[in-house]
């Protein structure tokens, strides 16, 4: 059987929408704070994914889409106080010349940014779903997006105020943490449907904020808290809720 050459396969697609996910992310964050971009992202990554699944005959039901509510709320109660921080924050720039801002303040371009960084990476996310080799899908996606890095590095004032530190940090989280985070997330995906997927990286900023609390010495809040237990009990009964088989009708 004849192989199809590269350029037809769908091993570009990965390498390509990595890319799309990483350098949109990057450039959106020179003008967002950590709490606008985090709900901007997680709600792109919620679209997308939940579209597919909507289009691949996946069904949340009541009970699903009000534990997806409930987890979603529980992300806004996360991170909304620094959002609204970050909001206000962002109008003196937002009235700079040549940076256009929508009514609250928010920079138009870097929102749309963060916007299809996050369709990205539902797509992303989705075609790992059928990797049959998560680890050389993964390898694969980071080499081939190395040409895109390179391109950049050399854009004029990339490297104005970059120290050997930084470098040093920035591969150690993109080559090592990142890698083995696609790695184990890939490695996860064949078990869930799409819309479990989607939901289940709702986990993240929560883990973010326990992390730093075991490693960063912050408190646990009652905000944290209430946040977790939304976050996990609807998490937890969405991804029940698609595991469990469908009655016969």
């Amino acid at each position: 059987m004849r192989r199809r050459p590269p350029w037809r396969s769908r091993a570009w697609a990965g390498p390509l929408l990595l890319t799309a996910y990483a350098l949109p992310f990057a450039l959106a964050y020179v003008g967002l704070g950590a709490a606008v971009g985090a709900l901007l992202l997680f709600g792109a990554v919620q679209a997308t994914m939940l579209l597919a699944g909507r289009l691949a005959g996946e069904r949340l039901g009541i009970r699903g889409a009000l534990a997806l509510a409930g987890a979603l709320g529980g992300i806004a109660l996360l991170v909304l106080p620094g959002a609204a921080a970050a909001l206000g924050a962002s109008v003196p720039i937002a009235a700079e010349p040549g940076v256009a801002a929508g009514p609250v303040g928010v920079p138009v371009l870097a929102a749309l940014l963060m916007l299809a960084s996050g369709a990205a990476w539902g797509a992303y996310s989705l075609m790992g779903r059928g990797a049959g080799d998560p680890v050389a899908a993964t390898a694969q996606a980071f080499g081939w997006s190395l040409p895109a890095a390179l391109v950049l590095a050399l854009w004029p004032g990339a490297w104005e105020g970059v120290r050997p530190a930084g470098i040093a940090l920035a591969v150690t989280s993109g080559a090592l943490t990142s890698g083995l985070g696609y790695l184990v997330w890939y490695r996860a995906l064949p078990g869930l449907t799409r819309t479990s997927a989607s939901v289940v990286q709702l986990l993240v900023p929560v883990v973010a904020a326990f992390g730093a609390v075991a490693f960063l010495g912050e408190t646990i809040t009652l905000r944290l808290a209430l946040a977790a237990a939304l976050v996990l009990g609807g998490v937890g009964t969405v991804v029940v809720g698609q595991a469990s088989p469908r009655r016969a009708p």
